[in-house]
């Protein structure tokens, strides 16, 4: 689990206990409205305030935790920054293909030349994006996990 994802269900729990407590803040204030208007009648008590405030912070809150866990687009979990549009083509055909893929398939799926393939292959290679194993007349390229690099 990412560290986004984590603290979005944090602020989800973080959420449901705001909301108990705007339920009991809401409920308080209310009972001091009515002793307050006993004691000091016509006087006016600003009752909602505070629950108010809860009550936007658990909106923002809720607002915020949902956007971490539901909605957020999930980022590639490999990726390297700096990387040319046709460098990414190559890291997103091979997260398509569960982290692997023949060179001669990268190469004809993207219509890239042997050997432009072979260098863009080789520039990934030397950023420790990919790795290459010899495969027959091929290459074998496989992305390497974040927890490598």
């Amino acid at each position: 689990m990412d560290s986004g994802r984590l603290l979005g269900w944090i602020l989800v729990i973080l959420s449901a206990f705001l909301a108990v407590l705007t339920v009991a803040a809401w409920n308080l204030a209310w009972q001091h409205r009515d002793m307050m208007m006993r004691m000091m009648p016509g006087v006016p008590v600003q009752w909602w305030i505070g629950p108010t405030i809860v009550l936007t912070i658990t909106i923002m809150t809720t607002t915020l935790a949902l956007y971490l866990t539901v909605f957020r687009e999930r980022q590639p979990r490999h990726y390297a920054i700096g990387l040319t549009a046709e460098e990414q083509q190559i890291v997103n055909f091979l997260e398509q293909q569960g982290g692997k893929a023949l060179q001669k398939e990268i190469a004809r799926e993207l219509n890239l030349s042997r050997l432009k393939t072979h260098r863009l292959v080789s520039s990934l290679r030397r950023r420790g994006v990919v790795e290459v194993e010899r495969w027959g007349n091929t290459n074998l390229v496989k992305l390497v996990s974040r927890t490598e690099q």
